[in-house]
């Protein structure tokens, strides 16, 4: 079963689409959608990695104080 939240103040959106709870703690997997200018503060995991997919839009990341960036074209047919 797929819970969504949304944060009340910046209104980004994250949908479970696989908990640890379902998957037999192998994974957790998220769709998040961030409005522009979106997104959480610097931050850093010790016990897990996370694999950003983008499949609209632009996305841009920190990594050890670089700037890092991903976008997806939309495509008209």
């Amino acid at each position: 079963m797929k819970a969504t939240i949304i944060n009340p103040i910046i209104k980004d959106e994250v949908t479970f689409t696989q908990t640890s709870a379902s998957t037999n703690g192998r994974i957790s997997t998220l769709q998040v959608t961030l409005m522009p200018g979106g997104g959480t503060p610097l931050h850093y995991h010790r016990n897990f990695s996370e694999t950003f997919v983008v499949s609209e839009g632009e996305l841009t990341l920190e990594l050890s104080n670089k700037a890092s960036g991903s976008r997806r074209e939309k495509h008209s047919q």
